[in-house]
């Protein structure tokens, strides 16, 4: 009963229970700050966590996500408050009432909301941490892959490319080898592989590495996760490393993303596993989307590896080698004497590319007629397996004529095998081993080994490194190279251990002078290094060796020693020996890990110091003894912090200083206390022509601080640089960040005059442009200027103010993110202003108004190559017709994103209306132009005289013409609807025309008006894509009962694309392809979201020759298609070149080729090697309506894999008959989702398909067995699968066995088993299974490691059972006990009622 409550006591209970609530923000106060202060502490060091990691994605040279750089603000920002808050705050509330005697309530009350706040924004603050990457998204880096500069693409190479990509596309295929002799050009080919993929954009990852003889799996998994963006390896070993390349790459192909590894020079087997590629035969996956490239000069080795497909690189033939040989040498020169002895000399080479480059390279700047006679004698003597080395010989003597170029070279053979090489350590190097002395400073020193470097290169024994600053060295050359340098100067290049051993055990060492040591290992460190005559030794960490502490008295004093340089080692205190190299003139710390170098002050003779990428923490102070001293390099040591004043000032005859990473510049005041270094040390070195240097913030520049006599610089003001480029790379470089200072100090101003590369960044002066108030000869050198967010600049270059040739050498411009820039230039330009640019970018410009403005007579773009716009939404056009013609040299425009464009070109009306001729222009990229009316505005102009509609019936192209585009791209442009008005805009404009891709054009109506010519050629069009144009009707309009030609005798690839009103290519038809438009070379096909055709092909002789050389179709989503081909009343059609074809979607098709009935056709596809049927689910037969896929009346003795997924009327896949030869090569059977297919091969069938390597069956309700019955005759045979190696069959719910007839199976290759839930297979096979090679079985997601497979089913089935039968006990007993229970409360019930 309810106890009736007065209505005072109830209205009693409202009003305590918020009472209370209140009184507890009072009692509860102390506890709820401490909490906070705590969270705020929490939160601290979630920030410092986030920062570390942000440190850490910096210092790989990425950028920061903004959400990662706005969390971070926003967080500083609340612990700046909260910390305030708590200070203050608590403070107030501290001070009592009432006389002292009582906490201030009030205060605490109101104190405790502001905190509960707070701490919903901090939880909201940590919510929004769970961030994804720390890094931007960006693309990965681009791949360098290094071709020689005399390469051919000779028909020859180009075949082997043709079929290696072939391969690289195919789904059966997952690594392909490559072999040849060397000197054959395997490398270029690889690399010529690497650039096509790259461009193609087929693979998203692409890895390449030369693996070398002496493969250094810890420098490979290097380079591989070097690029792979936002990845940094975790773990130290190999086998981590692996692991976790593994995973990142797998989650790539989990992604969708296709891989592709290329590995070079590959000497020896290199297992996947080790290096964490992932790989395998049998997972379908890796198949598809990880492929792998091996090159090597060894066929077995390719074998050995498990290469599927192989491409053997021969010699070039004759007509190619004399392509080659006539490219290098001066054509003028090749007299007919000259002819006689050249043939002979390509002939003597026997078609290797290498030995042609080098002694035509060497004939090129010789016109003696008896050097080529002598040099034809000599290598026509040699003996075949030498004549690569005679050529060498003849070469490097050649070198003679050229002081110190023999000394380079050797040099260069002490690096190790297919190194890139860095042309600074080339020249400390030589300058200390006492090469280049006739050099008085180091600026000559500078160009005369950049003269010897070019000069080998020409000769073809360097070759180009993978950045300008590096070089490398073929391994042909560098082991000649190395046979000289033993034989002449007693140079080694060796491994620590056996090989240096043997080498100590002879008297070889006795007489070396130089020696380069590898040492992978550290017990095979030497003991002790006692060599009298060296005078270059180099001591290297290899990659594989983790740690290597130098010994202490290793190095034994040697008093010739000149030059003396280590690599990734640890020194704990440099040996008492050092103090006895008074000759040492180079010192090179590498990457060391450096504790006491003390004794360095000793050596009084040291002209060049290197702790390039040490851990140094202080620079000691001893360097400031080391008077002689002419270069102190103190790059990419990132740990230096300590530099004191008198170290770097005394160092007087210092002629370079590279410090870049140094950010303890103190202020330079006389009151400089602690002694630091600051920019005032530099004043005192008057020597100094090379200088890189990082300066954090403006105000340290002193403003006396003047570098008149530099030559070579790299300075970062504000920002550091991002790139690691050295000085030497590029002579003149300045970065300029978060520089807020106006006007700029002059020094720094002097350098941005001077400067030869430019980076300007958040800078809020230069409003009216950089030459504002500066001297008319400034930026006369200037080649490269990157611009970005100086959002106060509204013009580059003001030439009402500037009356002077602004940027005459200005070679690349990069212009991004400029708020309030209105135009390039303000006023006309004079002269040669901007003549030499040839790289223009503009990006994020939503002011600007115009490009470059001239006079019609100036030509300030005559050499520019690339223009790339977009962000530009206020640019109504990109050139004026006077700009245009000026133009010569444009080969690359990509106009993206601006939404007030109108026309490309802008009409001059005082010029003549003639048309626009781009002459040398092969890209153009036209996107997201909503408002582009044509690409010259007179032709629009015209169309409004007329009272047309712009843009409708005159064409974008209009008075236009591109004699050499290659490439036309048209993306997002909403008022295009006709490309060409007329077949002349297209064959006399476009006539080298190779690709076109028409993207999203919502009002295409179509490409072209044939208006009334009977035949239009596309005649140089290799690809076409019309992807997303729903108006589009046809490709060419004709008039009514015309009888119109369209041909594209190149096309290779089609691919048509959601395109919903598509009628044809010239008639609204519900055939697709009909005789009156051809492709004779079409090799690819896809069609995808096609709404209005009932067929493909009708087929005819004439149809049949347009696609002969179709290797791929591709067939998606026609939802009224019922068939592909109609071969109507023809006896036999073969479709002779297509070798993968595949249809998915196409709700309404029921055959796949219709022919007529009762007739005799034979369908043959003698090339087709892979099938896909994708959910077809109106599905009658390939041929006709029939039980079977597949009957006598289609043949496919080609086919490799066969994949068929909803199907959901098939019933059987294969009849009993078929024709002889079919599915012979079926090594692949995927099928899934097929509910009324009842089993998967007959078991007659089963003598076809003996090269069945992988079944895989899944997702079928009806299928009771695998193997179907065979009509009778073949119960008890004895069957023979003899390359069957792997079977997975997953929830099928009726199977009971894969077959029930009692037929033995032998399956010799099978490793590999996998059922899941097929929940009432009892027994595999009913007879006899011998599966000797099975390693690996799982049958319920339980694994199994026993040969014999029908037992492990049956004892699955069993223990099945049995889990059923104690399940149904189960039931049996709790129907049981609720019976007893029901019992008892009935009695209870009854007691009741008594």
């Amino acid at each position: 009963m309810e106890i009736p409550v007065p209505a005072p006591a109830k209205n009693a209970n409202y009003s305590v229970a918020p009472i209370r609530q209140q009184f507890d923000y009072f009692s509860s106060y102390t506890s709820i700050i401490k909490t906070f202060t705590e969270k705020v502490k929490d939160l601290e060091a979630e920030r410092d966590e986030m920062q570390l990691q942000v440190t850490d994605v910096r210092s790989n040279g990425e950028e920061i996500a903004d959400s990662v750089i706005k969390w971070l603000n926003d967080v500083n920002a609340f612990l700046v408050e909260s910390n305030k808050f708590l200070n203050e705050g608590t403070n107030a509330t501290d001070a009592n009432c009432i006389k002292g005697l009582l906490p201030n309530l009030c205060s605490r009350y109101q104190l405790r909301k502001k905190v509960e706040k707070k701490m919903k924004d901090m939880e909201a603050l940590m919510k929004r941490k769970n961030f994804t990457q720390i890094s931007k998204d960006v693309q990965p880096p681009s791949i360098e892959f290094t071709i020689d500069e005399d390469f051919v693409p000779f028909d020859s190479r180009k075949k082997i490319a043709d079929e290696i990509w072939t391969s690289l596309k195919s789904d059966d295929i997952q690594m392909i080898g490559i072999y040849g002799m060397p000197g054959v050009g395997k490398t270029n080919l690889v690399a010529q592989i690497g650039k096509q993929a790259e461009s193609s954009n087929f693979f998203d990852v692409i890895l390449t590495v030369v693996v070398s003889q002496n493969p250094d799996i810890l420098h490979i998994q290097d380079r591989f996760v070097g690029k792979i963006r936002r990845t940094k390896f975790h773990e130290k070993t190999t086998e981590g490393r692996a692991s976790q390349l593994h995973k990142i790459l797998e989650t790539r192909l989990e992604e969708g993303k296709k891989i592709l590894v290329i590995l070079d020079d590959v000497w020896e087997k290199v297992k996947m596993s080790d290096l964490g590629i992932p790989f395998s035969y049998d997972d379908s996956k890796f198949q598809k989307s990880c492929k792998i490239v091996v090159a090597s000069r060894d066929e077995r080795l390719c074998l050995q590896m498990g290469c599927q497909k192989i491409h053997k690189v021969e010699p070039l033939n004759q007509n190619e080698a004399w392509s080659l040989f006539e490219k290098i040498v001066d054509h003028d020169i090749l007299t007919m004497d000259r002819r006689n002895i050249a043939s002979q000399i390509i002939k003597a080479c026997g078609g290797l590319p290498l030995a042609i480059n080098i002694i035509a390279s060497m004939l090129r700047n010789n016109n003696s007629l008896d050097c080529w006679k002598d040099a034809v004698s000599k290598i026509t003597r040699a003996n075949l397996d030498r004549r690569m080395f005679t050529v060498l010989q003849l070469s490097y003597k050649f070198l003679e004529k050229e002081s110190d170029a023999q000394e380079l070279f050797l040099l260069c053979s002490l690096f190790r095998e297919d190194a890139d090489i860095p042309i600074y350590d080339l020249l400390i190097y030589g300058l200390g081993w006492g090469l280049f002395q006739d050099t008085t400073t180091l600026e000559l020193a500078f160009m005369r080994v950049n003269a010897r470097v070019e000069y080998l290169k020409s000769s073809s024994l360097l070759l180009e490194g993978t950045k300008k600053e590096f070089v490398k060295i073929h391994d042909i050359v560098r082991e000649y190279a190395l046979s000289v340098a033993h034989k002449d100067q007693h140079m080694f290049c060796v491994e620590a251990g056996s090989k240096f051993d043997n080498l100590a055990s002879t008297d070889s060492l006795k007489l070396c002078t130089s020696i380069s040591l590898q040492i992978n290992d550290a017990a095979n460190f030497p003991s002790k290094l006692e060599l009298p005559e060296l005078k270059i030794l180099k001591l290297e960490r290899g990659f594989n060796c983790p740690s290597l502490v130098l010994p202490y008295d290793m190095i034994a004093p040697m008093q010739k020693l000149k030059v003396l340089s280590m690599y990734g080692i640890q020194i704990m205190a440099l040996p008492p020996a050092f103090k006895y190299f008074q000759e040492l003139h180079t010192l090179s710390f590498d990457s060391c890990e450096i504790e006491d170098i003390s004794i360095i002050g000793e050596l009084n003779n040291l002209f060049f110091l290197c702790f390039r990428g040490c851990n140094i923490k202080a620079l000691p102070e001893e360097i400031g003894k080391l008077t002689k001293l002419k270069i102190l390099d103190l790059s990419k040591c990132e740990e230096l912090t300590l530099v004191l004043s008198n170290v770097i000032s005394s160092l007087s005859r210092l002629e370079g200083l590279l410090i870049g990473y140094f950010k303890g510049w103190a202020v330079s005041t006389e009151d400089n206390r602690n002694n630091y270094a600051s920019l005032e040390d530099l004043k005192s070195l008057s020597n100094l022509v090379l200088l890189e240097v990082h300066i954090p913030d403006i105000e340290l520049w002193p403003e006396d601080l003047l570098f008149e006599n530099l030559t070579r610089f790299k300075i970062s003001v504000g920002g550091n640089f991002e790139t690691q480029e050295q000085a030497f790379g590029s002579s003149k470089i300045l970065k300029l960040k978060d520089v807020i200072h106006s006007p700029l100090k002059k020094g720094v101003d002097d350098l941005l005059q001077t400067a030869e590369i430019i980076y300007m960044q958040n800078m809020t002066n230069f409003q009216n442009g950089l030459y504002e108030q500066r001297d008319v000869t400034c930026f006369l050198e200037l080649k490269c200027l990157h611009i970005k967010d100086l959002n106060e600049m509204k013009y580059l270059a003001d030439a009402t103010i500037a009356k002077v040739e602004v940027f005459p050498r200005l070679e690349i411009l990069t212009i991004r993110s400029l708020a309030k820039l209105e135009e390039i230039n303000h006023g006309d330009l004079l002269g040669k202003s901007f003549g030499e640019l040839q790289e223009l970018s503009l990006g994020w410009l939503p002011q600007l108004m115009s490009i470059l403005k001239s006079p019609a007579e100036s030509a300030p773009l005559q050499n520019l190559r690339t223009l790339t716009v977009w962000g530009c939404h206020k640019l109504k056009s990109i050139f004026s017709q006077s700009m245009v013609r000026n133009s010569l040299q444009l080969v690359d425009i990509k106009v993206e994103d601006c939404e007030a464009l109108e026309e490309i070109v802008d009409y001059e009306s005082e010029l003549e209306v003639s048309d626009i001729v781009f002459h040398q222009l092969r890209f153009l990229w036209l996107s997201g132009l909503p408002n582009l009316k044509s690409f010259l505005s007179s032709a629009n102009t015209l169309a409004e005289d007329n009272h047309q509609a712009p843009c409708i019936r005159v064409g974008l192209f209009q008075q236009v013409a591109f004699p050499k585009l290659e490439l036309l791209v048209l993306k997002n442009m909403h008022s295009l609807r006709e490309i060409w008005s007329n077949p002349s805009q297209l064959e006399l404009s476009f006539p080298r025309l190779k690709s076109l891709y028409l993207i999203k054009l919502p009002n295409l109506m179509h490409v072209l008006d044939m208006d009334s010519c009977e035949t239009i050629c596309f005649q140089s069009l290799n690809i076409l894509e019309i992807s997303s144009c729903p108006m589009m009707e046809v490709v060419a309009t004709i008039k009514e009962n015309a009888t119109a030609l369209i041909k594209f005798p190149y096309l290779q690839s089609m691919s048509l694309r959601y395109l919903s009103n598509f009628q044809g290519f010239h008639t609204e038809r519900s055939t697709l392809f009909d005789g009156k438009v051809s492709f004779p070379k079409l090799e690819n096909l896809e069609l995808k979201q096609l709404d209005n055709f009932k067929e493909i092909w009708t087929c005819s002789s004439q149809v049949e020759l347009s696609f002969l050389r179709l290797k791929e179709l591709n067939i998606s989503s026609l939802p009224n298609l019922m068939h592909v081909w109609n071969t109507g009343s023809r006896e036999t059609i073969r479709f002779r070149s297509l070798s993968i074809l595949k249809i998915s979607y196409c709700e309404m098709m029921e055959v796949v080729t219709k022919i007529e009935e009762n007739t005799t056709a034979l369908i043959e596809f003698p090339c087709l090697q892979h099938m896909v049927l994708y959910g077809l689910s109106n599905f009658k037969g390939f041929l006709m309506e029939s039980s079977a896929l597949f009957d006598e009346k289609v043949s496919f003795p080609a086919l490799a894999k066969l994949d068929i997924y909803e199907m959901k009327d098939l019933t059987e896949i294969w009849s009993m008959q078929l024709p002889p030869g079919s599915f012979h090569e079926l090594k692949d059977i995927t099928v899934c989702r097929c509910d009324k297919l009842r089993s998967v091969i007959p078991l007659n069938l089963l003598h076809n398909i003996q090269s069945l390597r992988q079944l895989i069956v899944t997702d079928c309700k009806t299928v009771k067995e695998i193997i179907g019955d065979a009509g009778g005759g073949l119960e008890h045979a004895k069957v023979l699968m003899p390359h069957l190696e792997f079977i997975k069959l997953a929830y099928l719910p009726m199977l009971k066995s894969v077959c029930h007839h009692s037929c033995d199976f032998e399956c010799p290759t099978l490793s590999t088993v996998n059922l899941e839930c097929c929940y009432k297979i009892e027994t595999f096979t009913c007879g006899d299974l011998k599966t000797p090679m099975l390693k690996f079985s799982r049958v319920d997601w339980v694994k199994h490691f026993d040969h014999d497979l029908n037992t492990i089913v049956q004892y699955a089935s069993q223990e099945r059972h049995k889990d059923d039968n104690n399940k149904n006990d189960g039931d049996k007993s709790d129907d049981r006990s609720n019976q007893a229970i029901d019992s008892c409360d009935g009695d209870k019930s009854d007691d009741k009622s008594d």
